[in-house]
């Protein structure tokens, strides 16, 4: 009789059929045997070490007591009828609209994952790709080679990090595997405690550079007829209000009484879709938005020319003169910037223009700030010229904590510890 080729079960699982076979005199490897719940294959894994035949033995039973109770794929779905990650983020869609997500939100991650996700793992088995953390890093590693900003890399480690939380829930990823373990996607931390970037004074334009814009938008106001530019303006550099906040914001959200207007929603423009989309503002966060007399008075006053013209108080604040009851298109808000900007002198930077795109008319030089730099000019406007307290600051703004607002905006400076040293010497 000759030797047993298989050595004899050391661990088994009869529920889950799973069997850890021990090594022989001619074969000293463990050797795992099971039949995987998705692709309905046997199994036999094999490890030379105990303690690594041990770890999967525990790897492997826990995704079985998990994939047990997984939902069900429909027929066909899936490679070899297990889930890939594109049946995970189908899942995910899913999700997102049962919660009445936005169709500008929903389109968005749609492209991120088309084009992003799905060339690098979209056909991966939902285990192959929990099984290491391979297809993340290079979904991140190709987006920073290619130039994408750091709020954009971070944007695909969000949407990864909320695939891997619905394998979980889903019990399609086994418990203790993570694929984005590790995975660094946020920008590096600036202050203790906080990951936000610092909005540097470089970053946003001067409080001069902001004046002299108004006038350029006054000028321009009048060749073009949208009469209301540089109200539109001051609202965001005074007030904080981001661009799709502005264009939403109503003839009944003026508060003249309390210096204030009612940021009660936004707007967006979603790829696919034929206009904007109105919705809550981001964080949820509905908030009152004290502005200067001076600037109310001007709101006030395109408000009663409105209404002396029969329109309702729902109607837009700012709407496009071209099309009643829609704001003006984010083309051409970023046309009116650039033409603005210009004239006013702003800092530019040359546009960068790829054969055969699209983009090949216009200006060869763009302002380097922004439309939505108003909004960072703003938060230190407010401080040092309005003498707001940073609390308030960061409730104008519509931020979700102050800790975030001060790890944007706030730094102590040179002046600061002379000041401090000053107050020191005299005590």
């Amino acid at each position: 009789m000759g030797r047993p080729r298989t050595g004899a079960p050391v661990k088994f699982d009869a529920e889950l059929g799973l069997t850890l076979y021990g090594p022989t005199p001619t074969n000293p490897r463990y050797r795992l045997d099971y039949i995987d719940t998705f692709t309905k294959e046997r199994k036999q894994p094999r490890r030379t070490v105990e303690t690594d035949a041990y770890a999967l033995w525990d790897e492997t039973l826990a995704y079985l007591r998990s994939a047990r109770l997984a939902v069900p794929l429909a027929p066909g779905a899936g490679r070899r009828g297990a889930p890939t990650c594109d049946d995970l983020f189908d899942a995910r869609m899913e999700r997102w609209i049962d919660d009445e997500c936005t169709k500008g939100y929903i389109n968005t991650r749609r492209g991120r994952y088309d084009y992003r996700l799905r060339p690098v793992f979209g056909d991966w088995t939902v285990r192959d790709w929990a099984a290491s953390s391979d297809g993340c890093r290079e979904v991140l590693r190709a987006a920073r080679v290619q130039g994408l900003s750091a709020s954009s890399v971070q944007d695909l480690g969000a949407l990864m990090r909320s695939l891997v939380t619905l394998g979980w829930e889903m019990r399609w990823i086994a418990p203790g595997h993570n694929p984005m373990q590790g995975v660094k996607y946020t920008a590096g931390a600036t202050e203790q405690g906080q990951s936000a970037e610092f909005v540097r004074e470089d970053d946003r334009p001067e409080f001069a550079a902001v004046e002299k814009l108004i006038l350029a938008y006054d000028e321009l106001a009048e060749k073009t007829g949208i009469l209301w530019l540089p109200e539109r303006a001051l609202v965001g550099s005074q007030g904080g209000l981001r661009p799709g906040e502005r264009d939403a914001l109503r003839l009944c959200d003026l508060r003249a009484d309390e210096l204030a207007v009612a940021v009660e929603g936004a707007f967006t423009w979603p790829r696919g879709e034929d206009g904007p989309q109105r919705k809550l503002p981001k964080n949820n966060k509905r908030r009152r938005v004290l502005l200067p007399r001076s600037t109310m008075d001007r709101l006030l006053s395109i408000a009663d020319r409105r209404y002396s013209q029969g329109a309702s108080g729902d109607a837009l604040l700012f709407e496009d003169p071209e099309r009643p009851g829609l704001p003006i298109a984010e083309s051409a808000t970023r046309w009116l910037h650039t033409t603005a900007a210009l004239a006013a002198g702003w800092d530019t930077v040359e546009v960068r223009r790829q054969e055969g795109s699209r983009r090949h008319l216009g200006p060869d030089l763009r302002p380097r700030h922004t439309n939505y730099s108003l909004r960072h000019h703003s938060a230190v406007w407010m401080h040092e010229v309005a003498g707001f307290d940073w609390t308030d600051v960061s409730r104008s703004l519509g931020h979700h904590s102050v800790a975030f607002t001060y790890a944007v905006y706030v730094r102590s400076g040179a002046d600061a510890d002379e000041r401090n040293r000053g107050r020191l010497r005299s005590m």
